[in-house]
């Protein structure tokens, strides 16, 4: 029998299996961006829906203000945080994985598309290595990583945003999407979680961390 490549999964620190980088150009809300991704991270031959539909979303509902803090958590190889930062570069983006190899796609792609700014980069299990709260996180949580994970990385996000702060995630209806509402409403409050888009089965959901009262 022929020897099988040793398989590895997108939410592991360090793959192992041989590279196979590829490049290719998307469009997203009018702009072209060039992308390199590689074996082992998700989604890496094109852009996924539900990445996109975040993005599509978020552009056209959410405020953004100058000198924000957003973090891209779970950054694969950079999409969702470089299509806004091209969009608001006003933002201090964060990118954040526990895979090395799609972090380091995210800095080369993050040069690649971004002139004249400066972002950071940290190889973290969830937020355990990021320091400092954000007013923004962006997840498309990694489904195969199972509830468990997801879960953690909720609760995470919430306790690192800052008062006014907002979680934006994209979830399959199929993969999890009412028992995600539920753990969110349970973290943020059931008057804090919206549906904020829904398209071929794709929810986006804003959750809303409440201001401090005096």
């Amino acid at each position: 029998m022929p020897k099988q490549e040793p398989r590895s999964h997108y939410f592991e620190p360090s793959p192992d299996t041989p590279h196979r980088k590829q490049n290719f150009c998307e469009e997203v809300v009018g702009k072209k961006f060039y992308f390199l991704t590689d074996s082992d991270t998700f989604s890496r031959k094109s852009l996924d829906f539900g990445s996109r539909l975040l993005l599509e979303t978020s552009l056209e509902q959410l405020d953004f203000a100058q000198g924000e803090r957003v973090l891209d958590l779970g950054c694969g190889w950079g999409p969702v945080g470089i299509v806004l930062q091209a969009f608001h570069p006003e933002l201090k983006l964060s990118f954040s994985d526990v895979n090395e190899r799609a972090l380091e796609l995210a800095r080369e792609n993050y040069r690649a598309n971004i002139k004249h700014k400066q972002a950071d980069f940290v190889q973290s299990d969830g937020l355990e290595k990021l320091t400092g709260s954000f007013n923004k996180i962006f997840l498309n949580p990694p489904i195969r990583a199972g509830k468990q994970v997801i879960f953690r990385l909720f609760n995470e996000a919430y306790e690192a945003l800052l008062p006014g702060g907002e979680l934006l995630i994209v979830i399959r209806k199929k993969q999890g999407a009412d028992s995600t509402r539920k753990e969110l409403e349970r973290l943020f409050g059931s008057n804090q979680v919206e549906d904020i888009a829904r398209k071929a089965g794709y929810r986006v959901l804003r959750s809303g961390k409440a201001e401090e009262t005096v």
